[in-house]
């Protein structure tokens, strides 16, 4: 029923996810309990830490919030379009399908010129839904990305080694997962290259030099399929309408496909193999008299588990001293008693004080009159 300060200290880091320390990134890559274990191998027996099962007060927030928002900016997107729709239907007279080409070609920036507007009215609304298109892209396709592949990256997760669950520490998890996720997307940009290599192949005939060629033009996105003489989204180029439906139809899942297997591949890929400058833990083999004295924050000539826990967060260049003394004086506001640890007498006391504050006179049997 008790729970002390570093314990306090330890259970609001991990679920916090992350302090922005000046010295180091995320605190989530860090696992504050095993700098309590290390605490404990050097100075006392090891001690069991849980939670009992409370509730988590930060991630599950913090994913509720994600899910809210991943739905706010799919709901944008789909109201991007469907206005646009609308609106070069009465200007260019266009219909869904070449709206929607034209549309992938200002918000990717790929295949540009193959269908453009023709009315000066066209032109101004066109030069509004680029800058509105890109704003939004950039944040509707991580949303999108992250639906559309996470169903296959677990399958090749699978497929290709363990999953990132056996890892010892959470640092090992991330790389893990990095990996994983570099290995997927070159699975996915291999497939598709191979894929449409055959079919221009057998569909159109290409030969093998021409095939591969357009295969890397078209799915590297250095421009988009309708470049291909067999796909007609438009008259010609600079082209105001004329498109067949079928292409207009097959160009649109050709953006999907390939722009989101490229995308997630280029995410992947550098965050795998970029620099990677996160905190990492260690823990100590001895403890001195030049460690007590740095660890001894409050002068009394020992270190307890917050001071510990302080040290090595601090050492390890996570987090910053007023991130630890934040949480620290939360806890001393919850602890009312000033006993140092938190209990269900703090509870009483602080629905008693809580009372008092509002102007509730506290009653002789409620907590306060129990602690009189």
């Amino acid at each position: 029923s008790l729970l002390g300060k570093a314990e306090r200290a330890a259970l609001l880091l991990a679920r916090r996810g992350g302090c922005a320390g000046e010295q180091g990134p995320a605190m989530a890559e860090v696992k504050p309990d095993s700098l309590l274990d290390n605490y404990s191998a050097l100075l006392m027996p090891a001690k069991t830490m849980s939670e009992g099962g409370a509730p988590d007060d930060g991630t599950a927030a913090a994913s509720a919030t994600r899910a809210q928002r991943r739905r706010f900016y799919l709901a944008l997107g789909v109201a991007y379009f469907a206005i646009a729709i609308g609106i070069y239907k009465y200007v260019e007279n266009w219909g869904p399908a070449e709206t929607c080409v034209f549309l992938l070609s200002i918000v990717t920036g790929c295949g540009y010129g193959h269908l453009v507007p023709a009315t000066n009215a066209g032109k101004i609304i066109t030069a509004i839904f680029i800058v509105i298109g890109l704003i939004l892209f950039a944040t509707v396709a991580g949303q999108i990305l992250d639906f559309v592949v996470r169903g296959e990256i677990d399958y090749v997760v699978g497929v290709l080694g363990p999953g990132s669950q056996d890892a010892a520490c959470i640092q090992e998890r991330k790389n893990k997962e990095r990996r994983q996720h570099f290995l997927t997307g070159l699975v996915n940009v291999t497939v598709l290259l191979t894929c449409t290599v055959s079919f221009l192949m057998i569909a159109w005939k290409h030969s093998l030099a021409d095939a591969i060629y357009d295969a890397g033009v078209t799915v590297l996105k250095l421009d988009n399929i309708c470049s291909l003489p067999e796909v007609k989204c438009s008259h010609g180029w600079h082209a105001s309408a004329g498109g067949h439906q079928m292409s207009l139809l097959f160009a649109m899942v050709w953006y999907l496909l390939t722009y989101g297997t490229i995308g997630h591949f280029l995410v992947a890929a550098s965050s795998y193999m970029g620099t990677d400058s996160e905190a990492r833990m260690t823990t100590l083999k001895k403890f001195d008299h030049k460690r007590l004295a740095r660890m001894d924050h409050d002068g009394d000539g020992m270190v307890s588990r917050s001071e510990f826990l302080r040290d090595r967060l601090l050492q390890g260049g996570v987090c910053c001293a007023e991130d630890i003394d934040l949480i620290l004086r939360n806890f001393d506001e919850l602890d009312v008693d000033g006993s140092g640890v938190l209990c269900k007498r703090d509870m009483g006391l602080s629905t008693s004080l809580a009372k008092t504050m509002s102007g509730a006179k506290p009653t002789a049997s409620g907590p306060a009159g129990d602690l009189a």
